[in-house]
């Protein structure tokens, strides 16, 4: 099997490449359905673009091409798209300007194909395919249509769906079936009204990523895993579902991180000879409320205890933190006493910031904070927000693992002494920072920021630990926007790629930015 953390590499290399853009020298065609002077007979420039999709596909396709379309209601289904390869995909992309509304989107037996920004109103399939990247699309049953599936995967291999909104379908919102070294990352699945059935259904499949992703508000189960192996989720949060997680002959799935609150049934069900499932570093929390037998953490007698540690548990029904079998488990003292796990976990209230309405970042004092196990075999470098693990000053560090002050669940907690972007003093004079351009900045870039009244400004760049790293100015200024560019070096020496703080400081107070620098 392919290494995961080699796999993880291969996939961040897949999202740079769209965050950054592909290449430039690629031939492009317009599509523009509201425009009148548009015509299927046109050659597609953006002057005299065409009218539908298909017919720029039929004209231009295959390595090196990008369908970019216009903002309209297409009544029509994409199909027939050919392969790119691996350094020069076939790209169809929305406009941001608009809604770019499609009817079907079929593809398969192909590979290599990038496919952005679309709202799919009537359902997406992907077959038999390899290296085909779904990002940024709204998979959403718009036309509120008796469907069954609104995204549905088989048989693919090296897949990136990233970043997509799927809701709305009446029964998966989500099938990866026969589906291996693939990920799922940053999509939002929410308001599907399907009564116990899967949000995102992981059937035969292996060695898949999940990571980053958001489930909530939905009839059935957020992620059900079924006759799968080797596959392993990551700082995903799981509320307000039906159901949490279920595993179902499941075996060797790891969870590092996932976050699984409120869901009105069980949060975490293992049955049918479920094997080798790992939480580590997650908080299962107050699941179960809106049934009198359900429970935070639900097995059957065929299923085997998970390996469990360095978690955070909350349970709101006295009695109900685990069933196993024939066995009730009403504290987390109870359960480590059969299981031998769970030794460095804790029973606290995790600490959220606002769970009801969907806000997962921790709490000054949460149990949560500064004592994640960060030896675990597939722990993230960053959270999934992308930021590195920050030592809180006020938290005893008591994690395990090369850094021992990583937060447990999938939001590292940032201590006041580094401010969230915008945060100013008590005064709310001086100076007001505008957002780093380009960011992701890539070499060199521009910082914009608007002086009130006179005042001594520095400018200081800081990385995810708080240690400033450069100081790009400190001097008196006079009232006005001023800006100053950046070639990407500190201290006479180039940065290396990373997540960094932009922090403008004065008398009054002090704002900060968060941006990233590219290699």
């Amino acid at each position: 099997m392919r290494p995961l953390r080699q796999f993880f590499r291969a996939l961040h290399g897949t999202a740079l490449l769209l965050l950054i853009g592909l290449d430039a020298h690629a031939a492009m065609f317009f599509v523009d359905g509201a425009n009148p002077a548009s015509s299927d007979s046109n050659p597609g420039t953006a002057h005299a673009p065409y009218r539908t999709i298909s017919a720029a596909i039929a004209a231009h396709n295959g390595p090196g091409v990008t369908i970019h379309v216009m903002p309209a209601a297409y009544n029509e289904s994409v199909a027939n798209l050919r392969s790119g390869d691996a350094t020069n995909p076939f790209v169809l992309e929305a406009d941001r300007s608009g809604v770019v509304k499609i009817l079907n989107l079929y593809v398969s037996g192909r590979s290599w194909i990038v496919i952005d920004g679309l709202a799919v109103t009537r359902g997406a399939f992907v077959g038999t395919s390899r290296g085909v990247t779904l990002s940024h699309n709204r998979i959403v049953n718009l036309d509120s249509l008796t469907i069954a599936n609104g995204l549905y995967v088989t048989q693919c291999e090296e897949l990136s769906i990233l970043s997509n909104t799927i809701s709305g379908w009446s029964t998966n919102a989500i099938v990866f079936r026969d589906v291996s070294h693939s990920v799922l990352e940053g999509n939002e699945v929410s308001h599907n009204l399907n009564d116990g059935l899967e949000m995102f259904s992981l059937a035969g499949s292996r060695a898949n990523v999940i990571r980053y992703n958001q489930f909530f508000g939905n009839g059935g189960t957020a992620l059900d895993a079924s006759y799968d192996f080797d596959n392993v989720a990551i700082q995903n949060v799981m509320y307000a579902n039906k159901h949490g997680i279920q595993h179902v002959h499941s075996s060797n799935f790891v969870h590092v991180g996932d976050v699984v609150w409120g869901n009105t049934d069980d949060g975490i069900w293992l049955k049918n000879s479920a094997t080798g499932i790992v939480f580590e570093n997650c908080i299962i929390a107050d699941n179960g409320a809106g049934r009198s037998t359900a429970y935070n953490i639900l097995m059957d007698s065929t299923s085997a205890f998970p390996v469990s540690n360095d978690n955070v548990f909350s349970y709101a029904k006295t009695g109900r933190f685990v069933k196993a079998g024939i066995g009730f488990y009403p504290t987390l003292a109870a359960w480590t006493s059969v299981t031998g796990g769970d030794t460095r976990s804790v029973a606290k209230d995790p600490a959220f910031v606002d769970a009801s309405h969907g806000d997962f970042h921790l709490r000054a004092g949460s149990p949560a904070i500064d004592c994640a196990n960060t030896g675990v075999a597939d722990w993230p470098a960053m959270d999934s927000e992308h930021r590195a693990p920050l030592d809180d000053p006020a938290t005893p560090n008591t994690g395990l693992g090369p850094v021992s002050y990583a937060d447990r669940g999938a939001f590292e907690y940032v201590p006041a002494t580094l401010a969230v972007d915008g945060f100013r003093g008590p005064s709310g004079a001086g100076v007001e920072l505008g957002p780093v351009a380009p960011n992701p900045m890539h070499q060199s870039g521009r910082v914009e920021y608007t002086v009130t009244t006179a005042t001594r400004v520095r400018l200081t760049i800081l990385d995810l630990q708080g240690r400033t790293v450069g100081t790009l100015m400190d001097r008196e200024q006079s009232p006005g926007r001023h800006a100053v560019d950046w070639d990407g070096r500190a201290n006479g020496r180039a940065m290396s790629a990373g997540v960094y703080f932009l922090r403008i400081t004065d008398a009054n107070g002090v704002a900060t930015r968060r941006f990233a620098l590219l290699e």
